[in-house]
């Protein structure tokens, strides 16, 4: 098991959008797209077998002004360029990645995180929709170990988060499904209401939403003009809740368990940590 680690990263302009009707923090969903295609790129320049499942940890998180000019051409004249504005939200974000990649071919991973093009891969990511700057170096650290890993993380700032699931445990008394005249929103708005009540439940105002996966709305099937031919199927985002675990409170157990990796639950497609499969299984 290989860890990468970026530190002091910087995204000026990333899509705050996580759907249509929601907006903050980095997601989940977005994470492990980033996660994704750092994978298949790495698998496109060498044959390796990799899983992979990714971290992160938020120092800053502040909108910025969500409009933006940009030119685009006049529908009907190919010609004529016009100027527009767009409205889509962007934040500004200070950020650690953390990328875990495991292979039975641990040596000819090894050798290919030497190779030059991934190297420069690595160097030159993007996460939504930004560019990922660092002021000091950005090359990734590359850990063999939870324990230098942890140890590395010790010596960061202690205001940095790490975003987790909300699991059951927390909330045992709201955890049962929700009836017909409620749903998840009105469930969590009479949480904050009446939280007082619940011995399990602490600081309840961290709280916060995250897209936490997508929902099949019908079976995969092949369908006209979809890329490379893959089956498809319309789906809906998830939204979920979670909390920060701050840097102070971290222990090497916690952040084993902090890892998001994609999990088929049904007809849902999630987003998990390790400590949220755990109820899972």
């Amino acid at each position: 098991m290989i860890y990468l680690y970026w530190k002091n990263l910087e995204l000026h302009e990333a899509n705050a959008l996580q759907f249509a009707l929601i907006k903050g923090m980095i997601s989940p969903v977005t994470l492990l797209g980033w996660a994704c295609n750092i994978k298949h790129q790495l698998s496109s320049i060498a044959t390796v077998d990799i899983q992979e499942s990714a971290s992160i940890i938020i120092y800053d998180c502040r909108s910025m002004q969500e409009r933006s000019a940009f030119r685009s051409y006049v529908p009907g004249d190919s010609h004529v360029l016009k100027n527009r504005l767009t409205t889509t939200p962007r934040q500004y974000l200070s950020i650690d990645l953390i990328l875990r990649l495991e292979t039975n071919q641990e040596s000819a991973l090894q050798d290919l995180l030497k190779d030059k093009q991934a190297q420069y891969l690595l160097q030159n990511m993007t996460l939504a929709k930004s560019h990922c700057f660092s002021p000091t170096d950005s090359n990734p650290l590359i850990l063999n170990s939870i324990e230098t890993l942890y140890d590395v993380l010790l010596t960061r700032p202690v205001s940095g988060f790490l975003p987790l699931s909300l699991s059951s445990e927390h909330w045992p008394e709201i955890a049962s499904e929700p009836d017909s005249d409620s749903d998840a929103l009105d469930v969590f708005i009479n949480l904050l209401c009446d939280s007082h009540e619940y011995e399990n439940i602490h600081n309840i105002s961290s709280f916060f939403p995250l897209v936490m996966g997508l929902r099949l709305l019908e079976s995969p099937h092949t369908r006209l003009n979809v890329r490379e031919n893959y089956h498809h199927a319309f789906a809906e985002p998830l939204i979920g809740l979670a909390q920060p675990l701050y840097l102070f409170q971290l222990s090497q157990e916690q952040l084993e368990k902090s890892f998001w990796h994609y999990q088929w639950q049904d007809r849902d497609y999630l987003a998990v940590n390790n400590s949220f499969t755990e109820q899972l299984s």
